[in-house]
């Protein structure tokens, strides 16, 4: 969806932009592309939330996720599933 869109629903329709979140998935989130970042910042502005859904699901890179204006990050269960309390990172996958 096109942040120019979202912004016009918001204001023909009076909708609290807090009370939208938008998820994106992984794949989308962890692009190299400048307009995914672009549009993402710009619906941030607008109030918007912003959050990445299934992360974990593909290649996992926290440290593109820094780029990203993030207020939730939704981690596939998979991905946790075999994680122990006290376990040194060793579960198997």
């Amino acid at each position: 969806m096109r942040a120019p869109r979202v912004r016009r629903c918001i204001l023909v329709y009076g909708i609290d932009p807090g009370r939208i979140e938008l998820d994106v998935t992984e794949s989308m989130a962890l692009t190299d592309s400048e307009a995914v970042v672009e549009t993402l910042h710009k619906m941030k502005s607008f109030g918007v939330g912003i959050a990445v859904d299934d992360f974990g699901s593909g290649y996992s890179s926290l440290g593109h996720l820094q780029r990203l204006p993030l207020d939730r990050l939704k981690i596939e269960r998979a991905f946790v599933a075999d994680l122990q309390a006290g376990s040194s990172g060793t579960g198997k996958r």
